[in-house]
């Protein structure tokens, strides 16, 4: 286990989401449940990042933006904006706009803009 859920929360589009604590004292962004951030790898959601609903983030990933749906963050993706709905961002992929849909964004691709 790299991280526990503490009692600090916020409410984002009707959903609670709880922020994550690492076992070394490191605060991290907010999940609403264990099933969005693996306890597995470097994975990790930063500041007030959030993950939840059906969205998972695994690997060695890093969140500094939202995931959220049915999204998957994998590998060493860097997210800084926003996936949500079925998207996949995986490999060395970096977000700074927004996946939605169904879109695979991966290998060195940098998203700036919005794919809807």
């Amino acid at each position: 286990m790299k991280y526990e859920i503490t009692s600090e929360t916020r409410t984002v589009a009707g959903v609670v989401v709880r922020r994550i604590r690492g076992l070394d004292g490191r605060t991290g962004g907010f999940v609403e449940s264990e099933a969005n951030l693996s306890q597995e790898g470097a994975c990790w959601l930063h500041g007030d990042s959030l993950a939840f609903e059906d969205a998972e983030v695994s690997g060695d990933a890093q969140v500094y933006g939202t995931v959220s749906g049915r999204a998957r963050v994998r590998g060493s993706a860097a997210v800084h904006g926003e996936v949500s709905g079925d998207a996949v961002v995986e490999g060395r992929a970096k977000v700074y706009g927004v996946v939605k849909g169904h879109h695979v964004v991966g290998g060195d691709t940098v998203v700036y803009g919005v794919l809807d």
